[in-house]
């Protein structure tokens, strides 16, 4: 969950949706809730029978690429699968450009514009970040005359949500990208607009929830909002271990020690039951953090089960916390 300017705008494979569920196949919004519960076959057969069926719909390309990159994230398969997401986006875009220069609807509007967010992701993937610039700003302006005409659009608040915050928090390394490319934004205007997304019954309500995660512990410190997101990520979508991953952390920070623990041990178990399908960093700060709870009691013992595994999994990504692992080890000793 710790993202540059650019990628932090869908965090990995965030899900925008472009129709209210009313517009949606029932198909389509059941491969939605497969992609987020992991359960990527099915939600996959689900896709591929509606892209061979509407095949000059970019709704199915773009759904496509977001239930591959979602796989791509919580089945730990790095940059492996990008040149077929991008594909797929890419394609979404195309078509999406099509039907707007022949109709510039509200719909089509958010549909290429949501095409341009998800190929802006991708770009900095690749490391264009400028090319991604271009890309995210032609989503604003796509999507501000929405917002303008139609408030309460839960799609637009989102998007310019996510825009607001974050070109009103670049990281001093984007701020000459930023200033390049016009970037200016409201992060209280950005952050009432995510939360107005997350409590519509849409399909991005998810995404809006799982933004706010991000935004309040990791830009905010806020855990105890944030807590809250995570627990409706988690009870919603209780098969993914991202999810699972990011509530235990949020109790952990918010001192409900006996429920993080319960959920970091779940978090292992699945590690250790799907060898290879969870991220070195993931596992890392799980057997961390569970370190940090017991020696925090002087349970030096159990502390010790944690702290040698943490040790094994350190990339030396953290130095504050390869100090912490030193110093613990010699509590331990």
């Amino acid at each position: 969950m710790r993202k540059t300017l650019f990628s932090v705008l869908l965090g990995l494979a965030l899900l925008l949706p472009f129709r209210s569920e009313a517009q949606v196949s029932p198909e389509l919004l059941k491969a939605v809730h497969l992609i987020y519960n992991v359960q990527f076959s099915q939600a996959n057969k689900i896709i591929e029978n509606f892209v061979k069926t509407h095949p000059d719909d970019g709704a199915g390309y773009l759904l496509r690429g977001i239930a591959t990159e979602w796989r791509q994230f919580s089945l730990n398969k790095g940059k492996s699968l990008n040149p077929t997401i991008m594909a797929d986006f890419q394609k979404a875009r195309r078509i999406a450009a099509e039907k707007y220069e022949k109709n510039k609807s509200i719909e089509n509007a958010v549909l290429l514009a949501t095409a341009y967010v998800y190929v802006s992701k991708k770009q900095i993937d690749s490391g264009h970040s400028a090319q991604a610039g271009l890309s995210l700003k032609k989503a604003k302006n796509l999507m501000e005359p929405v917002l303008q005409k139609d408030p309460n659009n839960m799609y637009a608040s989102f998007s310019i949500g996510i825009f607001n915050y974050f070109s009103d928090n670049v990281p001093s390394g984007f701020k000459w990208l930023a200033k390049l490319l016009g970037f200016k934004g409201d992060r209280h205007k950005g952050l009432a607009l995510l939360k107005q997304a997350a409590k519509s019954p849409t399909l991005t309500q998810g995404d809006a929830q799982y933004m706010l995660l991000y935004i309040l512990s990791q830009k905010e410190g806020n855990y105890p909002a944030a807590l809250v997101y995570a627990q409706k990520l988690h009870n919603r979508y209780p098969n993914n271990p991202v999810f699972i991953f990011d509530i235990a952390e949020m109790q952990f920070r918010t001192k409900k020690i006996a429920p993080a623990r319960k959920n970091f041990t779940k978090f292992i178990s699945y590690c250790e039951k799907n060898k290879g399908r969870c991220s070195q960093d993931f596992r890392y700060l799980s057997n961390y953090f569970m370190t940090w709870s017991y020696i925090d009691e002087k349970d030096y013992n159990n502390a010790k089960i944690y702290l040698e595994k943490a040790k094994e999994l350190d990339n030396k990504r953290y130095k504050d916390r390869t100090s912490d692992l030193k110093k613990w080890t010699k509590l331990v000793d």
